[in-house]
């Protein structure tokens, strides 16, 4: 199996080879081998089943595009007034550097250059423990790609906001037999990345201990940073943030691997408590 990572590239990092590290799934961890191409890809489930979905209306309005200095983007989701909640590794100029690609502007709902809500990054969060080069060539951090955003502007009361929900042993067991609540994920893949693109009913198919979790939801480059979801009435829970695909080399379709909310839901209290942020702001 090999895995890529889901971030798309900026103008920087085009023509170079995004590779990612060959794995093996031992002891309930993805254990990386060696590199490949991305255009190896194959993260479709038997057929594309994304949608286009109207971005001004909740929960996708709460869904947004991401830019960086680089001209790159990654996808990200409103989860308090002043607060998106991505991925790590679009931090990062690609290609295992520790290049730091600053984050510039976040679009909430962004469709065709029409937007719900804009706002600039006033300063981000990356784990001390994500590492863009060992990440590129060990799964052993794998859980540690997610990262928070601080906005200059409150714009959640605007676009709605999702909640975090670390998910249970039982709740995973569930999803994995397809008896648990519907998931969801909604981003801006690459191939249409000017719209919010959505699979909506996509499965958990393995979840391991390091709080991540494979599922056959269907994403592209740009797609990274993207939440995976479910609903509770007339709230929305995130459950995983998108983050690479590991390639299956002896099998027909590749998984795509989310990071699960319990491996950041701690952190994300503690990041509100220290920067003085509440829901309610």
């Amino acid at each position: 199996m090999t895995r890529r990572f889901m971030g798309m590239p900026g103008l920087a990092a085009l023509g170079l080879v995004a590779a990612v590290a060959a794995t093996v799934v031992l002891g309930g961890v993805a254990q990386a081998q060696e590199k490949v191409p991305p255009e190896d890809v194959r993260a479709f489930y038997g057929h594309d089943d994304r949608q286009f979905v109207d971005s001004t209306q909740f929960p996708w309005s709460a869904i947004g595009k991401l830019y960086f200095d680089s001209g790159g983007h990654c996808s990200g989701t409103v989860v308090a007034p002043r607060v998106v909640l991505t991925a790590a590794h679009c931090f990062f100029m690609g290609d295992g550097s520790s290049e730091v690609d600053r984050p510039t502007d976040f679009f909430a709902g962004f469709d065709e250059g029409h937007y719900v809500a804009r706002a600039y990054i006033e300063s981000y969060y990356v784990p001390p423990e994500y590492d863009p080069n060992r990440h590129l060539y060990t799964s052993e951090i794998d859980g540690y790609d997610y990262a928070f955003m601080v906005l200059d502007r409150d714009i959640g009361q605007i676009t709605g906001m999702m909640s975090l929900h670390p998910l249970t042993d039982q709740e995973l067991d569930q999803a994995v037999r397809g008896t648990w609540l519907t998931m969801s994920q909604g981003g801006y893949s690459r191939d249409a990345e000017n719209q919010l693109t959505a699979h909506i009913g996509c499965p958990i198919v393995r979840y391991f201990n390091d709080d991540t979790f494979f599922h056959e939801c269907d994403t592209l480059q740009g797609d990274s940073g993207s939440p995976l979801f479910v609903q509770v009435g007339d709230q929305y829970h995130i459950i995983g943030v998108e983050s690479a695909t590991y390639m299956n080399d002896q099998g027909e379709y590749d998984w795509n691997m989310a990071v699960d909310a319990r491996a950041f839901y701690d952190a994300f209290q503690r990041f509100m408590a220290t920067n003085q942020l509440t829901r309610a702001d």
